[in-house]
């Protein structure tokens, strides 16, 4: 979204939401005049993007509002063997919530 961001016109808005995706909407409205020319963008593909202003990690955002992650378990602490079969079963990771 950042990278899209640097192409689009000054005024253009990041709003960021709660997808998990990397899918990025571009809404154009009536004075939309195209992206900026190449010569213009100052980043390129493989740089490193500052974050838009006030953006934060997510563990910190969590953290400010006094709310923790759980790790995500190891692959082997996500299975155990079951007694009668032997075989591994996915178990569900705690949220901690």
């Amino acid at each position: 979204a950042y990278m899209v961001l640097t192409h689009m016109p000054d005024d253009a808005k990041l709003t960021v939401d709660d997808r998990d995706t990397s899918v990025v909407d571009v809404i154009i409205g009536a004075k939309y005049n195209g992206i900026r020319p190449a010569s213009e963008v100052a980043v390129s593909a493989g740089d490193r993007i500052a974050p838009a202003p006030g953006c934060v990690p997510l563990t910190q955002a969590m953290a400010d509002i006094g709310v923790s992650i759980a790790p995500s378990p190891s692959p082997s602490a996500a299975t155990k063997k079951t007694k009668k079969s032997g075989t591994a079963t996915p178990t569900a990771p705690s949220t901690g919530y």
